[in-house]
């Protein structure tokens, strides 16, 4: 249970008795989610480049520590240690980017909470707590709301053309990339790339 206290911040990952130190700045886990989600980085690549970004001196752990279950904890940091949320009928419409939003990110932390995020180091934890409560005064919180808005539950026609145009204006132009795939797609893929496929 977090109770306020820098103390609580995770900042290390524990496996097969060892504390591994990892980097909590937001911009690594902004940089691990690009990776993750970048098409042209062969997966042959990605895992040793999203462990070499996470885990300073990791060279150290090559031998020691069993890729899988290393693989699942940092995922586990990367979700806050929150399990997913089951979803009736998942939405793969792609809400945000950090590579494609970060400008209406910064605007929204300056507008909402007057933190420049150029100038402040902030856990990763934090920096998704702000994050997740931006409210709809922000830019970036209402063009996520027209990328992801379901047209077919909107009954009046003109609504619907009006919010079809800002879905179209606002697009993030890489929609035809991996970039919307679930999270459990991408999990399962980095986990079939150790040759171990996800349980």
């Amino acid at each position: 249970m977090l109770i306020l206290d820098k103390r609580d911040l995770q900042k290390t990952i524990r496996i097969e008795n060892q504390e591994i130190e990892i980097r909590t700045d937001f911009r690594t886990w902004i940089q691990f989610s690009c990776i993750v989600s970048d098409k042209y980085i062969d997966e042959n690549y990605k895992i040793p480049m999203l462990f070499d970004l996470v885990i300073p001196n990791y060279e150290l752990y090559m031998e020691s520590v069993d890729s899988l279950e290393l693989l699942k904890r940092i995922l586990d940091f990367y979700k806050c240690n929150k399990p997913d949320k089951p979803e009736k009928k998942p939405n793969k419409k792609v809400g945000f980017l950090f590579d494609y939003d970060m400008d209406l990110i910064f605007a929204a932390f300056m507008q909402q909470y007057g933190i420049n995020l150029l100038r402040t180091n902030m856990h990763w934890w934090e920096f998704k707590a702000l994050l997740n409560g931006l409210n709809d005064d922000t830019k970036f919180v209402q063009i996520v709301g027209y990328r992801t808005a379901d047209l077919s539950k909107i009954k009046d026609k003109k609504e619907r053309a009006r919010m079809k145009e800002l879905q179209d204006y606002y697009a993030i132009q890489e929609q035809g990339d991996p970039f919307q795939r679930t999270q459990e797609e991408i999990e399962a893929e980095l986990f079939e790339s150790l040759g171990i496929p996800k349980e």
